[in-house]
């Protein structure tokens, strides 16, 4: 085993001396030499495993970047396609904004003229309620001089021949002020027909009466 060895070794040693050493093939190298060529061989071999195993590491490693790389070149486009999409939303709020504004301006200048106008709706009301009343006291005032004068004439018969004063008739439409803008109100149904006149008979007024008693247009008030 040892001459194998040593055989083979010095073949070996041949080989090494001879390309180091520029010696023809056929002359003997020391066996610490052979063996100090083999331990810097197996040196080498294992160094060069050793940087093939951080090459592939390294590949790897760079693939895995690579990955990831892509990956986040992804997910920016995504996110500048969601900038892009949170910037047209954002104009198309401000946008929103200041329509709301110009509507919120226009709903209160309407709520301003609505509210003149209730205003003034309700000065007219007040208005109407006054001409109601002032003529609700004209009609009473001729019911009782319509009365008056039917039971004077009953009563009375050397008046036969004269003629009554105008008086309207039933349904007539009294005309009081006209600061509500309308010549003319819903038409009065208070005045009663008088008892039955006697054949021959005709209605007349034995009381003395004032002008102001058939002022049917009322009191002229300021404007």
């Amino acid at each position: 085993m040892q001459d194998g060895t040593h055989r083979h070794g010095s073949r070996a040693s041949r080989h090494v001396d001879a390309a180091e050493n520029g010696q023809p093939e056929g002359e003997s190298v020391p066996l610490h030499q052979y063996r100090i060529a083999v331990q810097r061989g197996d040196d080498l071999r294992e160094l060069v495993e050793e940087q093939q195993a951080e090459l592939s590491r390294l590949h790897q490693q760079l693939s895995f970047q690579s990955k990831v790389l892509l990956t986040l070149r992804n997910s920016t486009e995504r996110r500048s396609v969601d900038v892009q999409r949170f910037r047209e939303q954002g104009e198309a709020l401000r946008t929103m904004e200041r329509r709301t504004e110009t509507l919120e301006a226009a709903l209160s200048d309407r709520d301003a003229e609505l509210e003149r106008g209730l205003r003034e709706n309700t000065r007219l009301k007040h208005e109407l309620d006054e001409c109601y009343r002032y003529l609700h006291l004209k009609d009473e005032q001729i019911s009782r001089l319509l009365k008056l004068s039917m039971d004077s004439n009953r009563t009375d018969p050397s008046t036969a021949n004269s003629q009554p004063p105008y008086l309207p008739s039933k349904g007539t439409l009294l005309r009081g002020p006209s600061r509500v803008g309308n010549d003319s109100l819903p038409p009065r149904t208070s005045l009663q027909a008088g008892p039955p006149i006697a054949a021959g008979q005709q209605p007349v007024l034995t009381l003395p009466l004032d002008a102001s008693d058939f002022d049917l247009d009322g009191p002229q008030r300021a404007t």
